[in-house]
């Protein structure tokens, strides 16, 4: 069996896999921030799990920057981890097991990739929409990682020269404009009474101009992004993730949009919302940890 976690800001989401279904899954409050609890709270999963049966690895993805190959959590903020945690060794070495770890939005790509959005795909950008805009790339039906893992940074692409501040330090990110807080905020430029998604989508539903309005431009500043994407990695499909893609009207829109904008040579560009919601991650880091077992590799 392999054990998949998935890290989010506020609780463990995992699932253990006999086979591509899960035999079992749930999700723990991860309480407080910081290292030693969240090594504390694997184990915990650990323990649930090992009652069902023998683990044979560990597969854990997160939020931050990841260096998947050194087996680390670099730094990740809303963790409270603001220096290297070698987690794959730390759990590797309690357990006596081969640990994975790759970056949340990573694993998610590699979940549609290989049950999901883009299972016909051999080249294809995931794009996920929430607190902020991550994003992966798969080039060959493999991960493009980069030098250290760090690729698909792609909510830090410049779209605003000396625009909106940041909080990786810069102005002018592409998240900055395209991700739900970002919505919300144009929205309550047209009318500062609203205050979040589900308000903000009821109106436009209802009709309301100046939510259709906040909308429309946030939609656009989402086309912006995509068209630097397609010009740079020509990719078979582009795959939108986040709970707010659940809308119906707003992936084939943005596929409109995106057409009319790219160069001409693009315009055939597929645009899809992703199929797995919140288990994207899961199903990805089991795929990842049967090929790295297939490889002989315990990180």
């Amino acid at each position: 069996m392999i054990l998949t976690i998935d890290i989010g800001g506020s609780a463990l989401k995992y699932a253990l896999f006999e086979g591509e279904l899960p035999e079992m899954k749930g999700e723990l409050t991860l309480g407080e921030r910081g290292a030693e609890n969240l090594i504390k709270k694997i184990c915990e999963v650990y323990d649930i799990c090992s009652e069902a049966g023998r683990i044979k690895a560990i597969a854990i993805d997160s939020a931050g920057l990841i260096d998947s190959n050194k087996g680390q959590i670099i730094s990740a903020a809303n963790l409270g981890i603001d220096e290297p945690l070698p987690l794959c060794d730390i759990i590797g070495e309690k357990y006596g097991l081969p640990v994975y770890i790759a970056n949340d939005v990573n694993a998610a790509a590699i979940g549609e990739m290989a049950y999901g959005a883009a299972r016909e795909n051999v080249n294809y950008v995931f794009v996920a929409f929430g607190t902020g805009v991550g994003g992966a790339a798969v080039v060959g039906r493999r991960l493009y990682e980069g030098k250290r893992g760090l690729a698909g940074e792609i909510g830090h692409f410049i779209t605003h020269p000396n625009g909106l501040p940041c909080p990786c330090g810069r102005k002018g990110c592409f998240e900055r404009y395209a991700s739900v807080p970002a919505l919300v905020a144009k929205a309550a430029e047209h009318d500062p009474s609203v205050t979040n998604g589900r308000e903000l989508f009821d109106r436009y539903y209802a009709g309301d101009e100046n939510i259709v309005k906040a909308v429309d431009e946030w939609m656009d500043e989402i086309v912006l992004g995509l068209v630097s994407i397609t010009h740079l990695l020509d990719p078979g499909a582009i795959v939108l993730g986040g709970g707010i893609m659940n809308e119906k009207f707003l992936v084939p829109e943005i596929e409109k949009r995106l057409r009319a904008a790219v160069m001409k040579e693009y315009s055939n560009i597929c645009v899809r919302g992703a199929e797995l919601g919140n288990a994207a991650a899961l199903y990805g880091m089991l795929f990842r940890a049967n090929l790295r077992l297939k490889e002989g590799k315990n990180r």
